[in-house]
């Protein structure tokens, strides 16, 4: 009923998966390279949120402005 697993046909090349290696432990990677590799993607992070926000406060801006000069057409052309 159940099958035993079969082995991969084409094994990964070590080159693409350094980590993957049978011999890898725990503790290869030195504080520093641990830092790097962490780091980098968190700073990624950090800029696309950043410009995310800069994004939804230019249009908050504008959209305000729109509001604004709307009400203020809407309201002048009432008193007349």
């Amino acid at each position: 009923m159940y099958s035993q697993a079969i082995p991969a046909k084409k094994p990964v090349n070590p080159d693409r998966a350094p980590l993957d290696k049978p011999g890898s432990r725990i503790g290869d990677l030195t504080e520093p390279e641990v830092i790097l590799t962490i780091g980098s993607n968190f700073l990624l992070t950090i800029e696309s949120i950043t410009a995310f926000i800069i994004l939804i406060d230019v249009n908050m801006f504008s959209l305000i402005a729109l509001i604004q000069s709307s009400l203020s057409q809407f309201f002048n052309d009432q008193e007349v």
